[in-house]
């Protein structure tokens, strides 16, 4: 079965702890844990053996909106926008490779 194109992106998405904030001792306190993202890509071409272009890991910056875990309970009102941005950093990161490699 043909797919039709010229090439095909894969890419594989990792969220890590980048930074953290506060103190908790025992599960008593509150810490704050910074996304930051990394992602990894592989553009094959249709008719090349070898990959037209790959990044192993290109690493974003931390979030600045953290994820909160208050006395051991996580708070996920945040989420979204910290991953959202850990994304954007990651994705920052891997155009700043792309263009280095051109």
């Amino acid at each position: 079965m043909a797919l039709g194109v010229d090439a095909v992106a894969i890419v594989h998405l990792t969220f890590v702890v980048g930074d953290t904030s506060g103190f908790a001792l025992g599960g008593i306190g509150k810490v704050t844990k910074y996304p930051k993202a990394i992602v990894r890509m592989l553009v094959q071409g249709a008719r090349e053996p070898e990959p037209l272009w790959r990044d192993r890991g290109a690493e974003g910056a931390p979030a600045k909106t953290g994820m909160a875990v208050t006395m051991g309970a996580e708070i996920n009102e945040h989420e979204n926008q910290a991953l959202g941005e850990a994304l954007d950093g990651g994705i920052d990161a891997l155009m700043a490779r792309y263009r280095a490699f051109k």
